[in-house]
């Protein structure tokens, strides 16, 4: 058997990268309507579903992330830096939001006063508006991908972290019964999604360092 030539593997690469990232845009496009629309709760299967989808993407992620490495210049690191930051900012603010919301939840009894229902609308809204900038961001970046103009770079890390971390606060948020039942599911989902998200990022450092090394 002929072995492939270093145009064909590269081709399979990137037809792998078109493939997953159509595949995410999909998934998040779904989820998000799914999420914030005016629904039912949603259900513990598809919660747990979205952690472990957000694994599977972030060791994508990881993986195209090294391999494009000696590709750097195929996109402006001006904008993959901001791409991060926006994103980074938006993890610090969503956590910053819910921590003074959650504060506020311990202080009333949401099964009596109004000022609870009031909460609710208002925390969506926020978990919403943090959802839909990061998908912008993260489209518009695999659009430059699927067009071949753009490739794969880590801070779609911090986007789809930002993003699951709205769904999981909005599913915790439609399934709340009391305001310790909701802190504490709040910390574990945190604690799942930034644990996963520190993960995915120190295999990509640690594996490009050996990609450097062996280049």
């Amino acid at each position: 058997m002929n072995k492939e030539t270093d145009n064909e593997k590269l081709y399979k690469a990137v037809e792998a990268q078109r493939g997953f990232l159509s595949l995410c845009a999909l998934y998040i496009i779904l989820r998000g309507l799914y999420t914030f629309s005016e629904g039912k709760p949603s259900m513990t299967w598809l919660s747990v579903a979205s952690y472990i989808a957000l694994a599977i993407m972030l060791l994508f992620i990881s993986v195209f992330t090294v391999k494009n490495q000696k590709d750097r210049l195929m996109y402006p690191n001006k904008t993959a830096s901001a791409f991060t930051l926006i994103s980074a900012v938006s993890i610090i603010g969503l956590l910053l939001y819910m921590f003074l919301n959650s504060t506020k939840l311990m202080t009333i009894d949401i099964n009596t006063l109004e000022s609870a229902e009031e909460l609710g609308p208002e925390m969506m809204s926020g978990l919403s508006l943090v959802f839909y900038i990061n998908a912008v961001l993260f489209l518009i970046d695999s659009v430059k991908v699927l067009q071949g103009k753009g490739y794969i770079h880590m801070g779609m890390i911090a986007a789809l972290a930002s993003m699951h971390l709205s769904f999981a606060y909005a599913d915790i948020l439609k399934n709340m019964d009391t305001a310790a039942g909701f802190v504490n599911r709040l910390s574990v989902s945190t604690v799942v999604v930034i644990l996963e998200s520190v993960i995915a990022v120190f295999c990509t450092l640690l594996y490009t360092k050996k990609h450097e090394k062996n280049a």
